[in-house]
């Protein structure tokens, strides 16, 4: 896709529970409920230009994509990354070209069409449920998840950052609110 998916239903029809409250979004990673937010609790500003951030169990589902589509796999990933060159210049080659959203852009280009945008996430940090990186990183799912033995399950997602053309993978815990692409089947 083009653009960030926003969808609050499932595939099936199935509407995806809307989670703005700190402590019940955290509690998702025990009761493993898909959920979705806003940047901010705010979908009036945020919705139209960045979409829901999802948490890992409605990315899961294997149901969030419209029918045809899927949450693109990480071999997915690497190979768009391939064929934009390599992971140091791939993520200018996705970012949005110009500064409307991204703050600053650095090596942004748009080369591919992909348009990504810096609509950052919400996680979990020193003892709190935040909202961070808006205007500066785009985080993205991709599915599969692994057990990193230490810390539990993590899962993995994609990020660009605004001061670097890079690309790069990262773990995200399963109750992390990011965006999601999905892909053609």
């Amino acid at each position: 896709m083009a653009e960030n998916l926003k969808t609050t239903k499932l595939s099936n029809g199935k509407p995806i529970l809307k989670i703005s409250d700190k402590g019940a979004w955290r509690l998702t990673q025990q009761t493993l409920t898909p959920a979705y937010c806003w940047y901010d609790n705010d979908s009036a500003a945020y919705a139209k230009p960045y979409g829901p951030l999802y948490n890992w169990y409605a990315v899961g589902t294997d149901s969030l994509c419209p029918a045809g589509w899927h949450v693109p796999d990480t071999s997915e990933f690497n190979d768009l990354i391939r064929f934009l060159g390599d992971a140091a210049i791939a993520g200018g080659k996705l970012k949005e070209a110009d500064t409307l959203h991204w703050r600053p852009n650095v090596g942004g280009t748009n080369e591919s069409g992909f348009t990504a945008l810096p609509g950052g996430r919400r996680i979990y940090f020193e003892n709190d449920v935040i909202f961070s990186g808006l205007g500066q990183y785009c985080y993205l799912w991709s599915l599969p998840f692994f057990d990193n033995g230490l810390y539990g399950t993590y899962y993995y997602a994609f990020t660009l950052l605004y001061d670097t053309g890079r690309i790069d993978q990262v773990g995200g815990a399963p109750w992390s609110g990011l965006s999601v692409r999905c892909l053609k089947d």
